[in-house]
């Protein structure tokens, strides 16, 4: 099982190109090693299989950093909206030691696994937070505010639209072939919100023989 997490998720890196460490794959793993031992527990996850999580969870999670590298930018704070077991908060906080990771999820139990594990791991840049966005009573603000297929986009671009700082960015992953209403329910509450669209970021992912499609919807607050 280590083995072939750890080859899968190596496999998907390289194919993004993003540089990662044997080390940082190591504490990815242990974050993995308990999430599926807490899934015994905790409804934190469906997706259990070695190279299926090192691809779908992980080496996903990590695709903001090609897009970064397109747009020659290094925020210092990130916002998980919704992260259940730590996606993409835990894989980007590891990768990138220097940002400000924040992770929030309206599930007490989710961020206790959140807690308890980024302890025993060491990821010291992480910090989870039991809050549901649109009901989150607070005044800071975040370069990025990232969600994985948390909400449909506008209700979440109106969430997010409060806690994204000036300048900095909203991102929502999607599959590669979005629904056209939502895409148009989006477009109309960006304008509302004052949100410039950003050119959406298409990349792909690959488990075994089968290629992933997805897609990194970006929008920018002025």
């Amino acid at each position: 099982m280590t083995d072939e997490f750890i080859r899968a998720l190596e496999a998907a890196v390289m194919g993004l190109d993003i540089p990662v460490t044997r080390e940082q794959v190591a504490v990815m793993q242990g974050h993995y090693r308990a999430m599926v031992e807490a899934n015994r527990r905790i409804n934190l996850t469906r997706i259990t299989k070695p190279a299926q999580a090192a691809v779908k969870h992980y080496a996903d999670s990590l695709a903001l950093m090609p897009w970064l590298k397109t747009v020659d930018w290094e925020p210092q704070t990130l916002l998980d909206v919704g992260t259940g077991a730590g996606f993409p908060a835990i894989p980007l906080a590891v990768a990138r030691k220097t940002w400000s990771v924040t992770a929030i999820d309206g599930t007490g139990k989710k961020i206790r696994f959140l807690q308890n594990t980024t302890r025993e791991l060491g990821i010291t840049n992480l910090t989870p937070i039991h809050a549901r966005a649109e009901h989150w009573d607070t005044i800071e603000q975040f370069d990025v505010v990232v969600s994985r297929a948390l909400a449909p986009p506008a209700r979440y671009l109106k969430w997010a639209g409060r806690l994204v700082s000036p300048g900095g960015v909203i991102v929502a992953h999607k599959t590669a072939n979005p629904d056209e209403d939502e895409l148009r329910e989006a477009a109309d509450a960006a304008r509302k919100l004052h949100l410039e669209p950003c050119d959406s970021f298409a990349y792909h992912l690959r488990l075994g023989s089968e290629r992933l499609d997805r897609l990194l919807s970006i929008y920018r607050k002025p």
